[in-house]
């Protein structure tokens, strides 16, 4: 767990921030710097399992895999028992400030979901990831994510994003949560070409005309948006489940074309005639 935008970056507690090279810098100065950069710092001294700064620099450096999640920081055990640091600090916190993280380039996984981090531009330089999770959090910019083209699998849903124009850059990515944010326009979605799984519930979507270029998609929520019209659909015959629950549709005539449909949610829709287009007549439900 790690990020959050703190106003003034360049100047951290009562040392400047902007001139450390690596890790081991922010470590060096802990106990100048802000609660929130100290929180992160000691931390990832926890996944080191060190206390000397060199030493959790390398051991950092190296890793390819670093879980942060907001949800398990805190569990009895987690907080290994190291040297001047007190364990008992880490109950019931988040990450906020994740700039210590821009320098383990090697990361190819991260998971930094329920936290409460609002700017992610540090993630930027961590060009090797394959997999992202930024789920629960505060986030409303999404654009230093565009240089990530290597994921393949991105989590962020519950947070505050409206622009997905960012997105379009990640012609990877297989796996894309985005529910429970404030998004009205997917456009930029169509240029994923090789999205499989696509999750879009809860938000203020409209027009799903672009999901029409995804054609490798079998997984797809949409439910509690403000659809009416779901003929674009009918171009994803590779789809094998989707949720349209809590829209405003009527017309359900389009599934037909999609063979492959095994679960339709429709709940909580005005739909004229409740009969299921589809060959499984199981696969609908009202």
């Amino acid at each position: 767990m790690v990020a959050i935008a703190l106003g003034g970056y360049g100047c951290t507690g009562s040392v400047q921030t902007n001139n450390f090279k690596s890790f081991t810098d922010w470590c060096l100065h802990k106990a100048k710097l802000s609660p929130d950069a100290k929180y992160t710092v000691d931390l990832l001294l926890v996944q080191a399992g060190t206390n000397d700064c060199n030493q959790a620099n390398v051991q950092l450096s190296n890793l390819t895999t670093l879980y942060l999640n907001g949800n398990t920081i805190g569990r009895p055990g987690r907080v290994k028992s190291l040297i001047n640091l007190d364990s008992h600090g880490f109950s019931g916190k988040r990450i906020s400030d994740i700039r210590p993280l821009k320098y383990f380039t090697n990361l190819t996984k991260l998971d930094l979901g329920a936290n409460e981090i609002s700017d992610i531009s540090p993630l930027k330089s961590l060009t090797n990831l394959s997999e992202l999770n930024l789920a629960a959090n505060q986030i409303s910019d999404i654009k230093p994510l565009q240089s990530l083209t290597n994921l393949t699998n991105l989590e962020l849903s519950g947070n505050k994003i409206a622009n997905i124009s960012s997105l379009q850059f990640l012609t990877n990515l297989t796996v894309l949560s985005l529910s429970s944010n404030q998004i009205s326009d997917i456009i930029p979605l169509k240029s994923l070409k090789g999205i499989t799984l696509l999750i879009l519930d809860d938000n203020k979507i409209s027009d799903i005309t672009p999901l029409k270029s995804l054609p490798k998609l079998t997984k797809l929520g949409l439910g509690r948006n403000k659809i009416s019209d779901i003929s674009p659909l009918k171009k994803l015959t590779n789809l094998i489940f989707v949720t349209l629950d809590s829209n405003q549709i009527s017309n359900i005539s389009s599934l037909k074309f999609m063979p492959n449909l095994v679960f339709i949610g429709l709940q909580a829709n005005p739909i004229d005639n409740k009969s299921c287009p589809v060959n499984r007549q199981t696969a609908c439900t009202f």
